[in-house]
């Protein structure tokens, strides 16, 4: 299930994608094309104090049953799971959202974020069970790949094994 569901603020449409019952990737950059959208266009710019910008986010699921921007007790991650860029700027340094906008950008999808939670469960629920899904068919194929490893380290130990087993043959049987 490689899901987006769009959902309305006050700033313009974003994209959510729950990845985890504890994760979801809030999508609305304009200028970055997913292979996972149909219509690479669709999403973004969200305009915040009138200035349009590409955003993108990442909420969590805290240890107090709020979700929240970033990681729990990582506050420079936090700082860095929304990323909101100006579509307009004057160079480099100037891309960057103002504190203003960005206070308001995470406010804003804060309760867009919870309030979609709160009205879809089962998205939540289907995308952890596809998310153990995905960890389960990984540690299958790990497991496989090391137990196919360990045969023929196994298979190599035998080998070494009988090669010295004739080797001391041999060198028993010049010295008789």
């Amino acid at each position: 299930m490689d899901k987006y569901y769009k959902v309305s603020t006050k700033f313009g449409n974003v994209y959510l994608k729950p990845t985890s019952d504890s994760h979801i990737y809030v999508d609305a950059n304009h200028n970055c094309g997913s292979i996972h959208i149909e219509e690479p266009t669709r999403h973004g710019p969200l305009k915040v104090n009138n200035v349009e910008m590409g955003v993108t986010a990442h909420f969590y699921e805290w240890s107090d049953g709020k979700w929240r921007i970033g990681h729990e007790n990582e506050l420079l991650t936090a700082y860095h799971a929304l990323s909101a860029s100006k579509l307009i700027y004057k160079d480099y340094n100037s891309m960057g959202a103002s504190e203003s906008a960005r206070k308001k950008l995470t406010d804003e999808l804060t309760a867009v974020v919870g309030n979609w939670i709160a009205q879809n469960p089962q998205a939540l629920h289907a995308a952890s069970i596809e998310h153990l899904e995905a960890k389960l068919k990984k540690a299958e194929a790990a497991f496989i790949e090391k137990r196919d490893l360990a045969r023929i380290a196994e298979q190599n130990l035998i080998d070494a094994r009988n090669e010295l087993k004739v080797a001391r043959t041999y060198n028993k049987e010049e010295k008789s």
